[in-house]
């Protein structure tokens, strides 16, 4: 790399991709120069704060809460120096946890990832990056029309609180008062008991169920595993939801069981790898075509382009679907009677 009309090499020792799992990922690399061993950590700043060192942390969420507030999404960089005997000492449990071959594929990954663990601790603050959530044209009226028409309308990401806060006063889901705070929105975030958990939902129930409601992964973890029930029979009456920091498979349990309880037809409209799973369990299903990822519209069983098409797709193609299928049951029913008819004039005869 240059910097300054200076040129710098690194040697890339190892390359940890991005997965949603585990919310981030890291490159070690050596200076040529200095022979320094780095490692540098990029993913989810409220994942990779645990391994921060503590003098950075009011730092960190501060800015974090402030950029996310404003509806971008943030990741946090960090770096830290590894000392060469410690760093050979690691590289050698990795190859060997590499030729052991009493362990599969998928265990020598899981193990490899522990190992990496290892080195995560006392990490530098190095900056927080914020990318803008950019709302396609006419997204609003979108979501305005498919209130209006009495469906019910779940959102979830895998964005922190602030974020998702963000996203559904874009969408208009959730009105804002003069001082700019979010107003009909009930939040639960954090609660990881199920007493607790149900506790804020009954208050939820009996004292606000007119307000949209929004549960972090956490919370989303307790009402999946403990309380499936309780938290559908509720959830039912609410006008909307947002769901926040959703793994992959918490998209797909909450797809399958909202077809589980509510007995109702489930479109689901993803747009990432991520969606794949609860996309292929969808009673029906969109992908949302972009150059980034075509995971979504390949799984799906339509594919669009743009967010205002689902316009015309369940209130145009939809509404007609439906009417033709009808007629079609209309025709099958008479051309039954007329068989029958035909079958008893000839016993009669």
């Amino acid at each position: 790399m240059n910097y300054n009309n200076q040129s710098f090499e690194y040697e890339v020792l190892h390359s940890i991709p991005f997965i949603h799992d585990r919310k981030r990922g890291q490159i070690i690399i050596k200076s040529k120069l200095t022979n320094d061993i780095i490692l540098y950590t990029m993913g989810s700043d409220f994942v990779v704060e645990k391994f921060v060192k503590e003098i950075y942390l009011s730092d960190i969420r501060k800015i974090c809460t402030e950029t996310a507030t404003t509806g971008f999404r943030t990741l946090l960089v960090t770096m830290k120096v590894i000392k060469e005997e410690d760093f050979l000492k690691w590289n050698k449990l990795c190859e060997l946890n590499e030729s052991d071959t009493k362990l599969n594929a998928s265990e020598k990954k899981k193990k490899f990832y522990d190992l990496i663990s290892e080195l995560e601790n006392n990490l530098d603050f190095l900056c927080i990056t914020g990318i803008e959530n950019q709302l396609q044209l006419d997204v609003e009226n979108t979501i305005r029309n498919i209130i209006a028409d009495r469906i019910k309308l779940w959102i979830l990401t895998g964005d922190k609180l602030e974020t998702t806060i963000s996203i559904g006063v874009k969408i208009g889901l959730i009105s804002t008062n003069r001082g700019n705070q979010p107003q009909r929105v009930y939040i639960i975030k954090e609660q990881t008991t199920k007493p607790h958990f149900l506790e804020k939902l009954y208050d939820y129930y009996t004292n606000h169920s007119k307000n949209i409601l929004l549960l972090d992964g956490a919370s989303l973890d307790i009402a999946l595993n403990y309380t499936k029930d309780t938290f559908f029979q509720i959830t039912k009456h609410s006008p909307g939801v947002l769901c926040c920091n959703c793994s992959p498979e918490q998209k797909f349990l909450l797809v399958k069981y909202m077809k589980e309880y509510s007995n109702k037809v489930c479109l689901v409209i993803g747009n990432n790898k991520n969606d794949v799973d609860m996309l292929r369990e969808a009673s029906v299903s969109v992908g949302l075509h972009s150059s980034e990822s075509r995971h979504a519209s390949a799984a799906a069983d339509y594919s669009i382009t743009k967010f205002n098409q689902l316009n015309k797709l369940i209130f145009g193609f939809g509404k007609m679907s439906y009417i033709n299928v009808a007629k079609l049951v209309n025709i099958c029913i008479y051309f039954s009677f007329l068989h029958l008819n035909s079958l008893v004039s000839r016993l009669i005869y």
